[in-house]
């Protein structure tokens, strides 16, 4: 009887052993690398990605590692050249609830084992304020009598005043707001002898409006300006620095000082400049290894290889990774 039960036991603990074994990682997880490509992120919505299920999914789900999307940015058209280009689908991969990124040159994932030292890793900015925003109108949605001073990316010096807004009760939105402006091309800081212009924009809420202070219009998103007006929100253009006048009259303003300007705070994400793109526009993916630090303390080294499905059709990431020791 005795030696049955110890047969028994022996049995019980080497099938325990045994499953427990099965379960386990390999203690080697560098030595695997995985390809992953992502359903299209610009007709199927964002796409979120798990380095511990090494799956990619439509959801949202707790514990998302990266978002894969495209946003809205700004891009300058050439470095210095106060020309810009809002880009409405801008593709990046996001980091998720306690990830950090950091990036090293390089193409081969296959000669990444080891953690680079000196690594910068970095979440994302997901920080955005307007410094104008909705401020320009009070609780009771009265107009506030403030002048807008505005600095924009060549120096120059504008003036704006809102005046009134037409009202649509139907949507209940704010369809076209009304100012007053001036500008001084010269960087001038004297606006003593600044002509006084005046302009209302139409309905934001159907598209985003923007406004140039040099060109006196509503221009397309390329270009120069110093707002735009998003619904009844707005914001400041690139580079653009403001300071507020409270309950002053734009014809009284004479000059302005250079200092005490501020500017919005806008998103940012690790992965900009993930990619560059030739003259058709064509995404070419550069020669960046990215290092994922992981909310359970893992790091895992990935590269994206392609932005495009097998059919050619742009909204696909493709990219390969991999678990360091």
């Amino acid at each position: 009887m005795h030696t049955l039960y110890r047969i028994i036991l022996v049995t019980l603990f080497a099938t325990l052993f045994w499953q427990c074994s099965s379960t386990t990682e390999p203690a080697d997880q560098g030595s695997e690398k995985s390809t992953v490509t992502t359903a299209n992120v610009k007709t199927d919505g964002s796409q979120y990605f798990s380095f511990s299920s090494g799956e990619v999914s439509s959801a949202a789900n707790n514990g998302y590692d990266l978002e894969f999307a495209v946003i809205g940015l700004t891009e300058e058209v050439e470095p210095n050249s106060c020309q810009f280009f809002a880009v409405g689908q801008y593709p990046v991969f996001k980091t998720g609830a306690g990830v950090q990124l950091a990036s090293i040159a390089g193409n081969d994932l296959d000669a990444i084992n080891n953690i680079p030292e000196d690594l910068s890793f970095s979440a994302d900015d997901t920080t955005a304020a307007p410094i104008i925003g909705k401020t320009w109108f009070d609780q009771q949605y009265n107009v506030k009598p403030d002048v807008f001073v505005f600095k924009n990316c060549q120096g120059h010096f504008g003036l704006m005043q809102i005046t009134k807004y037409d009202f649509d009760p139907s949507t209940f939105h704010i369809v076209s707001v009304h100012f007053k402006y001036k500008y001084n091309a010269d960087g001038s800081t004297d606006f003593s002898a600044a002509t006084l212009d005046s302009f209302a924009t139409a309905n934001a809420y159907e598209q985003t409006r923007y406004f140039s202070l040099a060109s006196g219009d509503v221009s397309f998103p390329y270009g120069n300006w110093e707002f735009r007006l998003e619904g009844s929100t707005i914001w400041l253009g690139p580079n653009v620095q403001m300071k507020r006048l409270e309950n002053t009259d734009i014809e009284a303003v004479t000059s302005v000082t250079n200092e005490g300007f501020t500017m919005d705070d806008v998103k940012h994400f690790v992965s900009e400049g993930w990619y560059d793109s030739d003259e058709t526009h064509h995404v070419i993916p550069n020669d960046l290894i990215y290092f994922a630090k992981l909310s359970d303390g893992k790091i895992a080294a990935f590269r994206v290889v392609n932005y495009y499905d097998s059919q050619g059709i742009s909204g696909s990431f493709t990219f390969e990774w991999k678990y360091l020791n």
